[in-house]
């Protein structure tokens, strides 16, 4: 209560034009389209962004963040975004996923939703899930200088899991940052499908990590990264390639079909010998 009403205190000086929306009451939110000076969702509350609905955030004081689990252990805190849904950050505004110590913050994308911080600070000091499937995109912006471009997973403090669960053709790209990835906490990455993108490598730190990836296409910009695919916790089906063109590395797991005809070949190459 009393960082709520310093909060309040705050805005009044600053004078901002947009407030900041907190929804902390425990109930389901259906958002319309709005311009706010950040988001912030905490107490089991739920904030949903549907279809045709567009939430721009303009960033009027030094740090704006939007927040999924700020504080409290009440309960997990939800966005989701449906549809066409989309939330549009500022310059300079990120992204962060339970932030207090015991919170937890869950973030669901489907559709063709889309939200692009200039930075994504999940599972802080608690629990996070982020589920991204169908055409949604997060697209983390390379134009921050005050917050640089960042992508934390499981990041700050430990005792916790940070979750990511991509599928269908959905893209995480952050062209300016690669992924540190279980720097603190337990961080977990499920990917199936679509595609991940990234300037950099996939920093996984720990044996309790696991990046387990059997569809899809993960994408690094800017050099050879292919030993990541040798990572104790990094975990692909049989048959996963890791290329290097020279400029940029892919990992793929190859198609059921291409996968047969790979073994097929070896058998032809058997019999002629």
């Amino acid at each position: 209560m009393k960082k709520f009403i310093v909060c309040l205190v705050v805005l009044a000086m600053v004078g901002s034009a947009h407030a900041r929306n907190y929804y902390t009451d425990g109930a389901v939110h259906d958002l319309a389209t709005m311009t706010s000076e950040s988001l912030g969702i905490d107490n089991a509350t739920t904030v949903n962004v549907g279809d045709g609905v567009t939430i721009t955030l303009e960033r009027e004081t030094t740090y704006a963040s939007t927040f999924v689990g700020l504080a409290t252990t009440d309960g997990p805190s939800y966005l989701n975004l449906t549809g066409s849904g989309q939330i549009l950050f500022g310059e300079e505004m990120g992204l962060a996923v339970s932030d207090g110590s015991g919170s937890s913050g869950s973030i669901s994308m489907s559709g063709t939703s889309y939200m692009n911080p200039v930075m994504m600070r999940f599972g802080l000091r608690g629990d996070g899930i982020f589920n991204i499937t169908d055409d949604a995109m997060l697209e983390l912006r390379t134009d921050g200088e005050l917050y640089p471009p960042q992508f934390n997973v499981a990041y700050y403090s430990s005792g916790h899991t940070a979750t990511i669960n991509q599928s269908g053709n959905s893209i995480i790209q952050s062209l300016g940052t690669g992924m540190d990835f279980g720097n603190s906490a337990t961080a977990i990455y499920n990917m199936s499908g679509g595609q991940l993108i990234l300037g950099g490598p996939i920093n996984i730190a720990g044996q309790d990590d696991a990046f387990n990836f059997t569809g899809g296409v993960i994408t690094l910009l800017g050099g050879d990264y292919t030993d990541i695919v040798n990572n104790t916790s990094f975990y692909a089906p049989n048959g996963v390639a890791a290329s290097f063109d020279g400029v940029d590395t892919a990992i793929v797991v190859p198609e059921p079909m291409t996968l047969s005809l790979l073994g097929l070949g070896g058998l032809l190459l058997r019999r002629k010998r």
